[in-house]
């Protein structure tokens, strides 16, 4: 009996040392698993950031594209605003060259000694009078201030640069005294001599 007692004994004894490693066992496994949650947590969450940091980047590389589609527009028209400049300099420039040689003209034709009257070099109010209807043929009929420079080929009439530009830009291409239809190929420029 002794032996029973002393085997049951052990037995206990083994039993509640099982049991005790059974209990930590379980403690052990709910913290891994608790573990395991936020872990699981953090990794949904990282997921989440990542998932917006992807939008987000896909987002800037748009906006990266449509800035530079921006800037080169932007460059294009910065091209096309020099290209005008040039060109509203050269017409100034040669606009200025025919008032110089307008002006140079009109002081070989001014009659010596300067003005009318009844002293020896004026005109007489014939020559006035024609020296003033020439000034009228030679003005553009548009803008009495520019002088005739250019003649439209299918009419005959004739126009200073400046009208005939203004008309092929603004693609109204008529003649402004009897509408007759031209293109920048029937224009031809008139040489005073």
């Amino acid at each position: 009996v002794r032996n029973w007692v002393n085997e049951r004994t052990q037995l206990q004894t083994r039993a509640e040392e099982l049991e005790k490693k059974f209990g930590e066992s379980e403690k052990a496994a709910k913290a891994r698993a608790e573990e395991y949650a936020k872990l699981q947590a953090k990794l949904d969450e990282t997921r989440a950031l990542l998932d917006e940091a992807l939008k987000a980047k896909s987002a800037a590389e748009l906006s990266l594209k449509d800035g530079d589609s921006k800037v080169a527009q932007t460059s294009k028209d910065v091209d096309q605003l020099r290209m005008e400049v040039a060109e509203e300099r050269s017409k100034r420039k040669r606009a200025e060259e025919h008032r110089d040689l307008a002006a140079k003209k009109a002081a070989r034709v001014a009659p010596p000694g300067g003005g009318g009257g009844s002293g020896g070099g004026g005109m007489n109010s014939q020559e006035r009078a024609h020296y003033k209807e020439l000034g009228q043929m030679m003005s553009d009929s548009v803008d009495r201030r520019e002088m005739k420079e250019q003649v439209i080929m299918r009419c005959g009439h004739m126009f200073s640069q400046k009208t005939i530009d203004e008309r092929l830009k603004s693609r109204n291409r008529k003649c402004p005294n009897c509408n007759c239809v031209f293109a920048a190929s029937d224009v031809l420029t008139i040489h005073w001599v």
